[in-house]
C-alpha cells in the first residue's frame, strides 16, 4: 500500500519523505490527483489505516497475554530482554518457538532444537 501511494505520487512529483505522517497525509490531500488516482490514493488510506489499527489491537492482546503469562514465562522474558539487541517480538518469537525453555539442559541443545549448527 505504501509503496502504490509512492508510486501514485511520484508520477505527480509529488512524493515527500514524511509521507506516512500527519503531515504527509495532508499534503497528500493537497495534491492535484485525477479522479482515478484520488479515488485509489484513498482507498489505499483507508487500507493502511485498516491495516495499523488491526496491528496496534494484536500488539495489545501480545502484551496482555504477556502479562499474564506464567512467572517462569516472565522470567524467561527478564533473561531475553537484558540480551542486547533482543527486543519484544524477539523475544515473543523465541518462547513461542521454544515453549518450555526448561526441558533444555544447555544452549547447545536449544540451538540444535532452532537447527542451528553448534
Amino acid at each position: 500500500m505504501k509503496n502504490k501511494l509512492r508510486h501514485i505520487l511520484a508520477a505527480y512529483n509529488a512524493d515527500v519523505p514524511n509521507l506516512f505522517t500527519a503531515e504527509g497525509f495532508a499534503h497528500l490531500a493537497t495534491v492535484a490527483l485525477t479522479a482515478s488516482d484520488r479515488f485509489v490514493s484513498d482507498q489505499l488510506v483507508t487500507e493502511l489505516e485498516q491495516h495499523q489499527e488491526r496491528l496496534r489491537a494484536a500488539n495489545h492482546r501480545l502484551r496482555e497475554f504477556a502479562a499474564n503469562a506464567s512467572l517462569a514465562e516472565r522470567e524467561a522474558r527478564a533473561v531475553l530482554a537484558s540480551i542486547p539487541q533482543v527486543g519484544v517480538i524477539t523475544a515473543d518469537v523465541i518462547l513461542a518457538e521454544l515453549g518450555d525453555w526448561r526441558r533444555f539442559g544447555s544452549q547447545t541443545e536449544v540451538a540444535s532444537y532452532a537447527g542451528l549448527p553448534r
